[in-house]
């Protein structure tokens, strides 16, 4: 059964999927915000996962949904540490310059789509500093 869990410094997903083979889907959507910066996300995919799968982690608050990251195929247990460019006060990206996704109880989601239908299709833990 898909779920997510909050411990102290991470957030846990484990997404099922359910579907045809090639296009099942799945999401978990953690209830509770949360708060701090995303220092990395690790994916780990089931290891009957087919490369068509792809997993997509996204950040929601009353008035926003942003995705932090979608990746295809990652491959069996990988690292991402994704960052994004700040803006100045008239929403001007500020050049060469990367910083951590900033929380503020905010909810998170992964979503899971063009897999096999598959119990655990992925786990993914966010760390948070």
């Amino acid at each position: 059964m898909s779920h997510a869990n909050i411990n102290a410094n991470h957030v846990e997903f484990s997404v099922d999927t359910v579907g045809s083979a090639g296009s099942a889907a799945g999401s978990v959507e953690l209830e509770q915000g949360v708060s701090g910066a995303i220092a990395a996300i690790n994916i780990a995919l089931h290891a009957s996962a087919p490369v068509t799968t792809v997993v997509t982690v996204k950040i929601s608050g009353d008035l926003f949904e942003e995705t932090v990251l979608e990746v295809t195929n990652p491959t069996s247990t990988t690292i991402y540490r994704p960052l994004v460019t700040p803006q100045i006060n008239d929403g001007t990206d500020i050049s060469d310059l990367y910083i951590y996704y900033l929380l503020s109880d905010q909810k998170m989601t992964v979503e899971i789509a063009s897999s096999d239908a598959l119990t655990a299709a992925a786990v993914v833990i966010v760390t948070l500093l």
